[in-house]
């Protein structure tokens, strides 16, 4: 019987340590599940909670992945959105707004280090293949613009949803009208509007 006492007292502590995993792999699944549906503070506490456990130090990886905090993080901009990479990596851009409308910046990625490279004054900016220049999208303020504008708001009053959103899609197509194609090589910081006679310009792809 005393022999018996070994493989059974082996057997019960396996079984312990495996639920113990099975319990760390589930709660690493709520949180990490959380936090692809964009509930942060709750996956945030749920890997938290994995991490302080007996457990924590075989998921810190894995969680540092999902996070990012496995990887050096450089502020650049305290309000940018849409950030772009060039295909070859050397370049980037994110959209920030100011006094005069939406602004894209460039930067220039040199190692762990990003330097500010240029302004683009439109938006909706699209690298080239190789990654040398980049296409953008300028509305022109203008009169005439001006005035279509303010015939669909005369024409057109806005008593429902489905008012409202015929406005919207034919000031869509005004804006369009009026939207020029630009491209700057990043190099050498060069300039040119790219012909687009008679197209109503919605968006720019090479």
């Amino acid at each position: 019987m005393r022999f018996l006492l070994i493989p059974l007292a082996v057997q019960a502590l396996a079984t312990g340590v495996a639920t113990a995993q099975s319990a760390d792999a589930q709660r690493y699944d709520a949180a990490y599940y959380a936090w692809d549906e964009g509930r942060y503070p709750e996956a945030l506490r749920g890997f938290e909670r994995l991490l302080t456990g007996p457990g924590g130090d075989d998921y810190l990886e894995q969680i540092a992945l999902v996070t990012g905090e496995r990887f050096r993080t450089v502020e650049i901009a305290p309000d940018g959105t849409n950030p772009t990479w060039s295909p070859d990596g050397r370049y980037a851009t994110f959209q920030t707004a100011s006094s005069n409308g939406v602004v894209t910046r460039i930067i220039a990625i040199d190692g762990e280090r990003a330097r500010h490279a240029g302004e683009l004054r439109g938006s909706s900016p699209v690298f080239s293949p190789g990654g040398q220049a980049v296409a953008y999208v300028v509305l022109e303020e203008s009169p005439a613009r001006t005035r279509a504008l303010a015939e669909i708001r005369r024409r057109i009053r806005v008593r429902s949803r489905a008012d409202f959103a015929r406005v919207r899609r034919e000031t869509n197509r005004v804006n369009a009208r009026f939207t020029r194609v630009m491209v700057r090589e990043l190099d050498s910081g060069d300039e040119h509007r790219v012909p687009t006679p008679g197209l109503a310009v919605f968006e720019v792809a090479w």
